[in-house]
């Protein structure tokens, strides 16, 4: 994942890892504040697959989508205003066996 992890973004110092079986998804919650620019980076250790990941609000409307845009392993967002999201993380393959995700959250200063 750090590969993707600028030096200019700085952690949000909160581990984001989780065991993921075939057809299942894991949903992380985190506060992104106003103002800021923060990354997100999503990785396995799962060779086949395509690693989708997907913001939400608490509603559970979707706000972003890494699968519109190529299955980007990174994204950079900056919200208006303080917002609480739950990030889904599931790995789409016909060939999936269990593995571990794990997201990075930096923002930038």
């Amino acid at each position: 994942c750090s590969l993707y992890f600028s030096p200019e973004f700085i952690s949000d110092g909160q581990e984001y890892f989780a065991p993921l079986k075939p057809d299942q998804y894991v949903e992380f919650r985190t506060t992104f504040f106003g103002g800021n620019t923060y990354r997100i980076v999503a990785c396995t250790n799962v060779r086949r697959g395509n690693l989708v990941f997907s913001v939400f609000d608490t509603e559970k409307n979707l706000l972003f989508t890494n699968a519109n845009y190529d299955n980007s392993p990174y994204w950079d967002f900056r919200f208006a205003s303080t917002v609480t999201c739950i990030i889904r993380v599931n790995v789409k393959s016909t060939t999936f066996v269990p593995g571990y995700v794990m997201l990075l959250i930096g923002y930038k200063l």
